[in-house]
């Protein structure tokens, strides 16, 4: 009986412990270098801010130059400082020797003008002050909207290119507006 118990009882301990998962991560058995929660960067250059990281988990894994990203937000700046255009995604990266930085999954951004471009993935040159991706993409204007894939553009959405599978739909506002009286 009292073994019978012991068994039970083991049983029961070894089948919680794989259901919780550790408080802490081992670098040594996670392969992480390192993980933050709530990491923040920003790029200043000549003294002027040009972009804010901010990102709900950052980590490192040894060997690799990349910071990688959960759940980011990525405002950049005009040449006034003023908020140019806002960047959110599910998950990216920095290089952290070229500074190169990459959206990926449900990737949004957001012109001050109230723009919006929506794609899988893009990535941010810094030289270049330039997003650009690969794959589909859809920029909503208030006139018009554009799809098509490989697409190339200033953060503030002012000056772009889809070169792809262009297709753009006008939008008549005052059909629309006149639609509901």
């Amino acid at each position: 009986m009292r073994f019978a118990l012991a068994l039970l009882l083991a049983a029961v301990l070894a089948g919680c412990s794989q259901d919780e998962p550790p408080a802490i991560r081992d670098s040594e058995t996670s392969g992480l270098e390192r993980e933050i929660q709530g990491f923040s960067l920003s790029e200043t250059q000549d003294g002027k801010h040009l972009w804010d990281l901010h990102a709900e988990t950052a980590w490192r894994i040894p060997n690799d130059d990349r910071i990688h990203l959960d759940n980011l937000t990525l405002t950049f700046y005009d040449t006034h400082q003023a908020p140019d255009s806002r960047l959110t995604a599910m998950h990216g990266t920095v290089d952290e020797k070229s500074g190169m930085m990459t959206a990926r999954d449900r990737v949004v951004l957001i012109s001050e003008a109230g723009d919006t471009l929506n794609t899988e993935e893009l990535t941010y040159d810094k030289d270049r002050d330039r997003i650009a991706g690969p794959g589909y993409v859809r920029l909503a204007k208030p006139d018009q909207v554009v799809t098509g894939r490989e697409f190339d553009a200033k953060p503030d959405l002012t000056d772009y290119e889809i070169r792809h599978d262009v297709n753009i739909t006008v939008v008549d506002r005052d059909r629309l507006l006149n639609a509901g009286h």
